[in-house]
């Protein structure tokens, strides 16, 4: 068949591809043992290393480089993925999942469902564990690793939202949301922002160490602007801290005790640890 080559280590000839390809599989490339092994029809496709796209029959304009990328994945609509990297997206199979860009090693490396479109992850174990995840970033060393069916993630940083399964969650910055487990619609800018909060929701950090709290927290509502700003707070909700060290002694929510204050400009409130509605 014209408009195809391949270069394959196998006993086989290459001469077998001839038979089993049709027409419409031009513009296919394959290097390596078994890559595009099982291809019919399936146009422009490319893969390069050993068993990359190997179980691939018909879907169309894939790239995949590395180690048994994309290796399992066969789908009349799965289209349009590109990888970069040992094992990335090799734990998908028959699906229909499209849209996809793994670059890294073990990037998007988990079982996807045909949901998990437009899924984004640069960065060794990237959105490793993704299965219905859909239209999530991740940029960094495990960033977005632990993320299985959350929607609408976005992650830069090393281990930026690393535990994260909740929705609409922003992190950039190294470890940045990185407790953050269920906890959904959460913005943290900067290293460590917000790192300890857990499952609460809706909180806005912004700055080093801003919200950063200990592991395993549950606070909501909060928005802290500035280096260390809210910087121990645990259970705290509907806090507002503007500036370096406001409100960074502030802690649990004990009987509605650490809720409700404003600080505005630097160490402002910064003793404040059990006090509600203060300004």
């Amino acid at each position: 068949t014209s408009n195809q080559a391949f270069i394959d280590l196998k006993t086989p000839s290459s001469d077998d591809f001839d038979v089993r390809l049709a027409s419409d599989a031009d513009g296919t490339v394959a290097v390596g043992m078994k890559a595009l092994y099982a291809l019919t029809s399936g146009a422009e496709n490319l893969a390069v290393g050993y068993q990359s796209l190997e179980d691939m029959t018909t879907g169309s304009s894939n790239v995949a480089v590395g180690y048994q990328s994309q290796k399992d994945l066969n789908h009349a609509d799965a289209d349009c993925n590109v990888t970069l990297g040992n094992y990335t997206m090799d734990g998908v199979g028959a699906v229909a999942v499209h849209s996809c860009t793994a670059v890294g090693h073990n990037a998007l490396s988990g079982a996807l469902t045909a949901d998990a479109v437009g899924s984004v992850a640069v960065g060794r174990e990237a959105l490793e564990a993704n299965t219905e995840g859909q239209y999530n970033t991740a940029v960094g060393y495990k960033a977005g690793e632990a993320n299985e069916t959350g929607d609408g993630l976005t992650a830069v940083g090393y281990n930026s939202l690393l535990l994260s399964t909740g929705n609409d969650n922003t992190a950039i910055g190294r470890e940045s949301l990185s407790s953050n487990t269920g906890g959904a619609a959460n913005t943290g800018l900067g290293i460590w922002a917000g790192y300890g909060n857990a499952t609460g929701g809706g909180n806005t950090y912004v700055g080093a160490s801003a919200g950063r709290g200990t592991a395993n927290q549950n606070n909501n509502s909060n928005t802290a602007i500035g280096w260390n700003s809210m910087l121990t707070v645990t259970t705290g909700q509907r806090n507002v801290a503007v500036g370096y060290g406001t409100l960074d002694a502030l802690t649990t929510n004990s009987a509605d005790t650490a809720n409700g204050n404003i600080a505005v400009g630097y160490n402002s409130l910064s003793s404040l640890v059990t006090g509600a509605a203060n300004i």
